[in-house]
């Protein structure tokens, strides 16, 4: 016979599941979700070796042939791992808490929380040595007035143009570096323009300024330690990252990558379900997840490290 999780889903707690987005994440923006019909499989990279921009004989002598073009294909695989966590919610919580308090959604937050804080670990983890095109800042910490962050992203800009033909429209940084470029006299100074200064504002008028389409500010930390004390440190940590991300995922399309999704994700990639645990007279709340984080193109990407202390 099959268990309650397998034939019914709490409606109230599904619906709140989607409504919630774990703040501060960037992965999924850095790299933008493909849905996929299977856990694993193969895809095709049509044009790898960027032949496109191959300079081709197009003459044609009279009664001649057209020159023909070639491109060529290459192959990846991919494998969806289920990423899951679930919390038992004893019945005596439930029965006690006091109206405000609704310890299953509590749990569907803690646990969606839980689930995106890895899964961006695991992304700047990737990236840090994924990408193979990265410097160090050229002239010190951004925090300070001497430093040349203008000329730190204009090096990352031209070396993606100049190994892949495309610019780069994506910046992503922790929210202190960003905060530290606000700050910075060079970047001040090509803000005099802004004439109602918001943070959404200067947001959208420096990645202009910068030649970027969208700047991701992460602003998600991670806590380090077992213990009652909280150690707090950056996901993202010093690093700038400089790419270019293809808004509209395509086979023909330059990336630096994907994230694909396994359609058993469900809405939003996340499974949110509860089953019963009678012999722990308790409610569990089980959220899960299944993707796979492909770096497509890393010389896509350029690491600027040491942006900040």
């Amino acid at each position: 016979m099959p268990g309650l999780s397998q034939v019914h889903i709490n409606a109230a707690l599904t619906n709140f599941a989607i409504a919630y987005k774990p703040p501060g994440l960037i992965a999924d923006e850095l790299f933008p979700v493909v849905p996929v019909q299977k856990q694993s499989d193969t895809y095709w990279k049509v044009d790898a070796e960027r032949a496109e921009l191959r300079q081709a004989d197009d003459r044609r002598a009279l009664s001649g042939r057209a020159n023909s073009i070639d491109w060529a294909t290459g192959s990846e695989t991919y494998s969806c791992q289920q990423h899951v966590l679930q919390q038992p919610v004893d019945d005596a919580l439930i029965d006690n808490a006091d109206t405000p308090i609704q310890p299953k959604l509590v749990a569907t937050r803690q646990l969606k929380t839980r689930l995106g804080i890895n899964k961006e670990i695991a992304l700047a983890t990737s990236l840090a040595t994924a990408i193979t095109q990265t410097a160090a800042v050229s002239a010190g910490v951004w925090t300070l007035a001497t430093s040349d962050p203008i000329t730190d992203l204009g090096t990352a800009r031209k070396t993606i143009r100049s190994a892949r033909g495309v610019d780069p429209n994506i910046l992503a940084l922790d929210v202190d570096a960003w905060d530290a470029l606000l700050d910075h006299p060079d970047i001040i100074a090509r803000l005099t323009g802004v004439k109602e200064v918001t943070r959404d504002n200067v947001a959208q008028v420096l990645g202009m300024i910068l030649g970027f389409e969208k700047i991701l500010i992460a602003r998600a930390w991670k806590n380090t330690s077992t213990t009652a004390t909280p150690s707090l440190t950056r996901i993202w940590g010093t690093t700038a990252i400089v790419a270019y991300v293809e808004p509209q995922p395509s086979l023909e399309a330059l990336s630096l990558g994907y994230t694909m999704q396994w359609k058993g994700g469900g809405q939003d990639g996340y499974r949110v379900d509860e089953y019963r645990a009678e012999s722990r007279e308790s409610d569990v709340v089980r959220a899960s997840r299944w993707y796979d984080q492909k770096a497509v193109d890393v010389a896509c990407g350029y690491r600027i490290t040491g942006c900040i202390s």
